[in-house]
């Protein structure tokens, strides 16, 4: 009988919990956050044991369910690279007033290739600082005139020589060269004791043996011609070039505003204009060369170009021809009479008038511009100084290398301007001026004929 109740009670058991089964209702999943943002974390709401705390996002009680994992995609922003760093366009000057007075050492060592050595170290790092040799020769210009001592004068042009040099070195592939690439070895006996030397007697202290380097120019020269020729110009602004007021000229020259003059001469008349050119010309042709032949012979020129602007144009072949067989006007008599010193209206110096009229004609005929006289005379400076470089004789060179980049180099250009021509004027103005009276009708007869 016991054993009937208990299978009763096993039946009504079994078929309780199958109902259950079947009424139990279907799995509902929520989103909980996870502790890794991008995995998504669900669970089961009908799972026993789950419990929701809004103080919680999970129990250690319930196994969370991981459902599925998305690709992984980068949330973070991207990076912002740092603004390039720029260049200050301002040179320190503290550095700019090391290297000038870096410069200036060199004329106070009879060593000075080592300096010079030195000094074109610190100006090849000075260039990632923004100083080159432009902008020091222009900070020991405003020294200068600050100051107005020679010593700077010689700092200008080492700077320009120093730019000369870096534009060779480089055109040459020529490295800076080490103190010993350019010395020799030499060694001297130091006599201690003179007396036993002199008696011939043996004594530790002469046995010395001090061993030193010099300065070797003819290795520098064959190694090193760049720095040859540097070092050579350095030397000659420190022992033979006196820093004189011409000088002075060519670097105020070189580092100022210039502007060409206009033709003073434009808007005279025909008669005014040989006037003029009959009391320069006889000044020129009767007086010993001075400060005011250059100017005479520049305004004999402008006068002559202001003629070809006249309706009808008028050549250089007029103002000879006309000047020679005609007399002056009244105001040429009154400027001749007022030249006491010679006599421009004799028919002689008419003549050789004529003939500087035809010079004249050769020397436009070149086709190039009048240099103006400060132009003409600081190119003459420049080449003594070696700065300015004949463009004839160098025409692959960089010949205005050592000028500073506010000089407008085509001032100084050989292949523009006039400066060869003009000096043969010059010369040709000295024979004709020596002429004998036979000699000048002969050339008159040529150039001159009677007109028909």
């Amino acid at each position: 009988m016991k054993k009937m109740y208990i299978f009763a009670f096993l039946t009504t058991t079994m078929f309780l919990t199958s109902c259950m089964e079947k009424q139990r209702p279907a799995p509902t999943y929520i989103l909980i956050p996870s502790i890794n943002p991008l995995v998504p974390t669900y669970i089961d709401t009908n799972r026993a044991g789950w419990q929701f705390d809004s103080n919680k996002q999970s129990t250690n009680e319930v196994e969370l369910t991981t459902i599925y994992k998305p690709i992984t995609t980068s949330t973070k922003q991207e990076e912002k690279k740092p603004f390039l760093r720029t260049i200050n366009s301002n040179p320190n000057p503290t550095l700019m007033k090391e290297f000038y007075n870096e410069a200036l050492q060199i004329f106070d060592n009879k060593e000075c290739h080592n300096r010079l050595i030195q000094l074109i170290t610190f100006m090849n790092s000075a260039k990632t600082k923004n100083i080159n040799e432009n902008i020091m020769g222009k900070y020991a210009y405003d020294t200068w005139k600050q100051t107005d001592t020679d010593a700077s004068v010689q700092v200008i042009l080492t700077f320009g020589y120093l730019k000369n040099y870096h534009q060779k070195a480089l055109d040459k592939k020529e490295n800076l060269p080490k103190y010993e690439d350019i010395s020799s070895k030499k060694s001297d006996t130091k006599i201690g004791n003179l007396l036993a030397h002199t008696l011939g007697l043996s004594s530790p202290q002469n046995s010395t043996i001090s061993t030193y380097y010099v300065y070797d120019s003819q290795k520098a020269n064959l190694h090193y011609p760049a720095f040859y020729e540097l070092k050579n110009n350095v030397q000659k602004l420190n022992y033979d070039i006196h820093i004189n007021f011409k000088v002075k000229n060519f670097i105020d020259y070189i580092y100022s505003q210039h502007e060409m003059p206009k033709n003073r001469y434009h808007g005279l008349s025909y008669d005014e204009l040989k006037n003029e050119c009959c009391e320069k010309a006889s000044y020129l042709l009767t007086h010993y060369w001075d400060s005011k032949s250059h100017s005479y012979l520049y305004n004999l020129i402008h006068i002559i170009e202001a003629g070809k602007t006249l309706n009808p144009p008028k050549q250089a072949y007029d103002f000879g021809y006309d000047i020679i067989v005609k007399d002056p006007t009244f105001t040429g008599k009154t400027l001749a009479f007022l030249n006491m010193e010679h006599m421009n209206t004799s028919l002689p110096t008419r003549k050789k008038i004529g003939i500087l009229c035809h010079l004249i004609k050769q020397y436009n005929d070149k086709n190039k511009k009048t240099p103006t006289e400060e132009q003409y005379k600081n190119h003459d400076e420049g080449q003594w100084l070696y700065i300015v470089k004949d463009s004839y004789a160098l025409p692959d060179a960089c010949e205005f290398s050592a000028l500073p980049n506010s000089f407008d180099t085509t001032l100084f250009d050989k292949k523009i301007y006039a400066f060869d021509e003009f000096k043969k004027l010059e010369d040709n103005l000295s024979i004709l001026r020596r002429a004998s009276d036979e000699h000048v009708e002969e050339c008159i007869q040529q150039i001159y004929p009677p007109k028909k």
